[in-house]
């Protein structure tokens, strides 16, 4: 199980990713926020 602090930041950013007052489920997959997103992710798998 996740610590309830990760889980609880989760909760938050679902909401309200990053400031930009959406989820990020829901910005664009070409926008910049999106990219940053699939970028650093890339990295952290390799």
């Amino acid at each position: 199980m996740l610590p309830a602090d990760v889980l609880k930041q989760a909760q938050q950013e679902l909401c309200d990713w990053n400031g930009l007052g959406t989820s990020v489920m829901e910005i664009s997959h070409r926008g910049k926020e999106f990219i940053q997103v699939a970028e650093e992710a890339e990295k952290d798998f390799r």
